[in-house]
């Protein structure tokens, strides 16, 4: 069967961004299928300019993004139906996460349209949350829910082999105009099974830059109870690792194949379990990587130590995500974060000692939050001075005990526009009985102010570690760059 995957295209409709990492859960999909079918993996946010997304990107442009996702002359969609033709696939695998979600109707949509006969299967985040509301959309034939690498081979198999999928546990289907949601699929206990991401099936990999192929998922799950979190609907509570030696061994592969020298751990808590994470700093010594080799994760403030830090300094990382989150510890305490402002004071003197620099994550707009509080986490930031910020706006996921409480409280309905839930919204659960309607305007746009001035405050030091300075990758760059030329002449792509 030929099976085409893709990201419902989203950073795309963004004027300044753009998002040319490597689609890490759809390689993992391609890596199974690919040994009995002919697969293709498409990324339609690849664009040849535009700054890596920020989240100044999402919260000033969403507008513009929704207006652009609206247009149906809007470039994107031609690329992807010239993508289409030219892949001409039985089966089309669409990934989306919430605020993707209106795209993945309008890509299924205009799948049907090209052809309808082809297979369209739902996947991600907002999938495994709602399956039966997704499954409801006349143009996808199916959804696969939560972890989908077991499932979607055997979707395929009983498809290819025109079986009835009755039996296929983790899909939501339509049948008679009912929707069918079949028993949940059991977890796959051993990570180290699963062959590594197939980055070799992406479309157009030529022109990524060597170290978009550098993400890594070292383990599956989180253990803690965040309100505002759908990670345990996906992968449970439950954590499981990928050895060590596994996860080093797919780097190792990497670096030779892509000449990647950018490593990014996209883990819920990288540093969770802190030996393995030692044991992953030793094995990374020991592999001795060429050129200017450098590493960054994810991480909560509690599961950082003086030990730990030094190790993942020698080892090569030069940065870390904190999910720091707010400067109020009553805040803290009722998104049930588990964590303390003076943890977070401490970490980052742990981090600055070993020279690791580090993203502070922070939110603000909780349905239970005060103006005095969303300052509060402002100033937390400020003293922090993380080298770059991510600020979100809390967002009623699907998923989530924050879409519950929300709903309890009358802030949304059921019928909410899913392509208005963004974490960069305009305040969307803000509780007027705790900040009056007037004032978040204004309070939205003092944080904004605030967070940006920290941005550029910081932007130079960011794109010092970022950057691409070794002979060892000198070559790939300009072989990527003559890619990048090659393309735009042939109009192989649309000019984005």
């Amino acid at each position: 069967m030929k099976i085409l995957l893709m990201d419902a295209p989203f950073y795309y409709f963004f004027p300044e961004a753009k998002q040319d990492m490597i689609p890490v859960g759809l390689c993992y999909l391609g890596a199974v299928l690919k040994n009995k079918h002919d697969v293709k993996i498409y990324n339609p946010d690849l664009k040849f300019e535009g700054e890596e997304n920020q989240y100044s990107n999402e919260m000033n442009d969403y507008k513009k993004c929704l207006e652009n996702l609206k247009d149906p002359t809007n470039p994107i969609w031609e690329e992807i139906e010239k993508v289409i033709i030219k892949q001409n696939p039985d089966l089309i695998g669409i990934s989306a996460r919430t605020p993707s979600i209106e795209s993945a109707k309008k890509t299924a949509q205009l799948i049907k349209k090209i052809n309808p006969k082809i297979i369209t299967v739902l996947g991600g985040a907002h999938a495994s949350c709602l399956p039966s509301e997704s499954a409801k959309f006349p143009f996808f034939d199916y959804v696969v829910r939560k972890e989908g690498e077991a499932t979607i081979v055997e979707l395929v198999d009983k498809l290819e082999k025109g079986e009835d999928c009755s039996g296929v546990a983790g899909i939501t289907y339509k049948s008679n105009g009912k929707i069918i949601q079949n028993p949940e699929r059991e977890l796959i206990k051993e990570l180290d099974t699963l062959p590594f991401p197939a980055r070799d099936l992406i479309i157009n990999k030529e022109i990524m830059h060597p170290d978009e192929f550098g993400l890594i998922f070292s383990s599956r799950g989180c253990p803690f109870q965040c309100t505002f979190c759908a990670s345990h609907n996906l992968w449970t509570r439950r954590v499981r690792y990928r050895s060590p030696e596994n996860v080093v061994q797919e780097m190792i592969e990497v670096h030779n194949k892509y000449k990647t020298e950018f490593f990014s751990f996209q883990d819920d808590t990288f540093t969770l379990n802190k030996e393995r994470t030692k044991k992953i700093c030793d094995l990374i010594i020991k592999a001795n990587f060429k050129g200017n080799f450098r590493w960054v994760c994810n991480t909560r403030i509690d599961c950082l130590d003086e030990e730990l830090a030094k190790k993942m300094a020698e080892s090569g990382c030069v940065a870390t995500a904190l999910g720091i989150e707010s400067g109020n510890d009553e805040v803290l305490k009722a998104m049930k974060k588990r964590t303390r402002t003076e943890q977070a004071i401490k970490a980052v003197k742990i981090l600055n000692k070993y020279k690791i620099k580090f993203s502070g994550q922070f939110m603000i707009g909780l349905p239970y939050e005060t103006e005095e509080q969303i300052k509060d986490t402002i100033r937390i930031m400020q003293q922090l001075d993380p080298i770059s910020v991510m600020l979100s706006v809390a967002t009623p996921l699907p998923g989530t005990e924050m879409y519950d409480y929300a709903l309890k409280l009358g802030l949304i309905d059921r019928n909410i526009d899913w392509a208005k839930v963004t974490t960069k919204n305009d305040g969307i659960i803000f509780n007027p009985n705790k900040i009056p309607k007037e004032r978040i305007p204004i309070i939205m746009e003092y944080a904004k102010k605030s967070f940006d001035e920290q941005v550029e405050k910081r932007r130079k030091e960011k794109d010092d570690y970022k950057s691409f300075k070794s002979e060892f990758q000198r070559e790939a760059v300009e072989k990527w760059k003559k890619a990048v030329e090659q393309y735009k002449r042939e109009n192989l792509m649309v000019n984005k």
